[in-house]
Formats: C-alpha cells, structure tokens, sequence
C-alpha cells in the first residue's frame, strides 16, 4: 500500500477493466496539483564557532552585525568547552552567497580562532501579516500556514511594545487584544 500524497483534486475517475474474481482490476485516477506544506525548501550555510574567553556583551552589537551583513538566525547556546571552562557556541544560518562574509565577521568581531561551516537544508513554512486595529493602534499579526491551515498566529512584539510604552499599558494587555481580535475576524 502506498499512500497517496496530499493533493488538490481537480478530478476523480474510476474505471473497471474486465472481470476477474482472484484480483480487483479497477483504475482510479486523480487530476489536480499536488499540495506543499511548505513554502519553500532552500539551503544555507551554518557556521558555528566556540567561544570560551570573549565578553558576553559584545554578543549584542555582533548580532546587529551579523543581522545587516545577511544572517537569517543567530543564538547563542551554552556550553562547556575545553579545560572545563564555561563558553558559548555561536550557531549562525546564512544565505549561501553571505558566507564568507559572514565568516569574516565573526574572526573579525569575536575571539574564536575556527569556525565549523556545513551548508544545510531548511524546509520553510508559509508566513502570512495581517494588520488588526486595536484600541491601542495598528498590529501587525504573523501566521504561519501548514496543509492550508493556520497552526501558528503571533502579534508582533516590536508593534506590541511600542504600543504599551506610548499608552502604558502592559505588552501582555496589547498582545492578548490584538491575538483576540485576530481570532475574531473569522
């Protein structure tokens, strides 16, 4: 048995061909396109370095860096490095063509002597905006779309803060109106 992939059918036809009574001799065909989950499939670099002897705070102005010269994601994940000491790995994903720049960057603005780079394959879902208009001002709400249904829906927190900071009110409060209103338009 092999199971059918996830399609839009245009069209269903059946067909019986002569008869035999030891195996089922019937055709159906389907005509239509098939669906994907995702939006794309591409691939990126990951360069990774360990980081045991650098100050934490010049993480945030590497990240501002980093971001303008093409990273798509950037973290910081904690760790043990040699002589027991306690360190960082800096994992960065990057356009393929951003590389090497990027590359540059990190021996340029960090304290590690290597980097590890491995090129990676990322599946990507569908990413919709929608504006919501809350009694706080206009925010931005992203979804993300699998199989043609919404699975995640997030105000945007930069709209969000800059609401509650211009009407002192908590993020929560313009968050949680602006998710409700969302949900409430359909």
């Amino acid at each position: 048995y092999t199971p059918l992939p996830e399609i839009r059918a245009d069209s269903i036809g059946y067909g019986a061909g002569t008869k035999n009574l030891e195996i089922p001799n019937v055709l159906r065909i389907f005509i239509g396109d098939e669906l994907s989950c995702f939006s794309f499939n591409d691939e990126v670099t990951c360069i990774e370095a360990n980081i045991d002897n650098m100050n934490a705070e010049i993480y945030s102005y590497l990240f501002d860096i980093l971001t303008a010269d093409g990273a798509v994601d950037i973290s910081v994940i904690p760790a043990t490095m040699k002589k027991n000491r306690p360190g960082h790995i800096l994992k960065i994903l990057a356009p393929v063509e951003k590389s090497d720049r990027i590359t540059e960057t990190v021996f340029r603005e960090t304290t590690t002597s290597g980097v590890r780079i491995s090129n990676v394959k990322r599946k990507i879902l569908e990413k919709n905006f929608s504006t919501v208009t809350t009694k706080f001002g206009a925010v931005r709400v992203k979804t993300h779309i699998l199989n043609g249904r919404i699975i995640t829906i997030a105000p945007e927190y930069e709209d969000c803060k800059k609401a509650a900071l211009e009407y002192k009110v908590s993020l929560k409060e313009v968050y949680n109106e602006a998710l409700i209103l969302f949900q409430g338009s359909f």
